[in-house]
């Protein structure tokens, strides 16, 4: 792979966001993804209460790259209510688009919110967010990896042996990657030709 251009380490991106039409439950859902301390299991949260997670954005994901931290900047958020929009669209006093104070991130928490760390969803979306503090890789597997995983039997169909392994759960607390035999590089030269 070459990188022709990349964003340092480091860099702030700085962008506006507009959505319309959302519930109360799906912008609180919104802010919750966008709050990177939510994006930390509570096993990694105990040993580093100012512990992070990361969202992975773009086409290099596969690679590890793309890794990005997320937030809402101070007071950022900008929150219109139907009723009110629509009222003042009624008295002419304003439209979508026209200045609005900004709005507490508080106003928007989930209902429930404090089980949806629970939930097994949400615990493999911390742990592909934060990892593992133990060194153990959470990743995509490569394509020669994921080429050898998908070698099956020409006669009966079935998978090689130990081949045909499945991603390991990621709401798991305790990490078990999968090992996938490394391809024979000298035998597939051999036979390509």
């Amino acid at each position: 792979m070459t990188a022709r251009s990349w964003v340092e380490v480091g860099s702030v991106l700085r962008c506006t966001m507009r959505f319309t039409n959302l519930s109360r439950e799906e912008l609180g859902a919104l802010i919750w993804l966008l709050t990177p301390e939510n994006l930390v299991p509570a096993s990694e949260k105990q040993k580093d209460p100012r512990a992070i997670g990361f969202l992975r954005m773009g086409m290099g994901k596969p690679f590890g790259l793309g890794v990005v931290e997320t937030r809402i900047a101070k007071n950022g958020l900008r929150a219109v209510k139907n009723e009110e929009l629509a009222s003042d669209y009624v008295n002419l006093n304003g439209c979508l688009g026209s200045v609005t104070s900004p709005a507490e991130i508080a106003e928007f928490s989930l209902p429930n919110g404090n089980n949806l760390p629970k939930t097994p969803w949400v615990k493999a979306l911390q742990r592909a967010a934060f990892g593992y503090s133990d060194g153990t890789e959470v990743r995509y597997m490569t394509l020669d990896e994921n080429k050898e995983n998908n070698k099956s039997d020409s006669k009966t169909g079935k998978p090689k042996d130990k081949r045909g392994l499945s991603p390991v759960d990621l709401a798991a607390n305790t990490p078990t990657p999968i090992i996938i035999p490394r391809p024979n590089k000298q035998r597939r030269r051999h036979n390509s030709h």
